[in-house]
């Protein structure tokens, strides 16, 4: 689901965090599609809070800075996340960071 598949009109992967660690908050031109495929650990949303995700969990973040996310893993095994945007000629969609990250404050 990338550009090299002719015809592709989404852009998808698995990521997998490690225990520990996590991925900062930033968002997306387009909105994204996550599913949990293993593991345990926060949704991370840009106001701070925090919602508990693990195995079969779906999350949905909008387009735009009101649908920054991020993701902390922490279990024993890595979190297992698929995601899928919807991407004309199956190309990388466009990311931002968010300079202020709540939960390091």
């Amino acid at each position: 689901m990338h550009e090299r598949v002719h015809g592709a009109d989404l852009y998808g992967g698995i990521i997998q965090i490690a225990p520990g660690r996590t991925v900062p908050l930033h968002w997306h031109r387009r909105g994204e599609l996550q599913f949990v495929l293993s593991g345990v650990g926060f949704l991370l949303h840009p106001d701070g809070r925090e919602t508990a995700v693990r195995a079969r969990s779906a999350v949905f973040s909008p387009a735009g800075r009101t649908g920054a996310h991020g993701f902390r893993a922490t279990g024993r095994a890595p979190l297992a996340i698929l995601f899928l945007y919807g991407s004309p000629r199956g190309k990388r969609p466009w990311l931002a960071r968010l300079k202020h990250q709540p939960w390091t404050s």
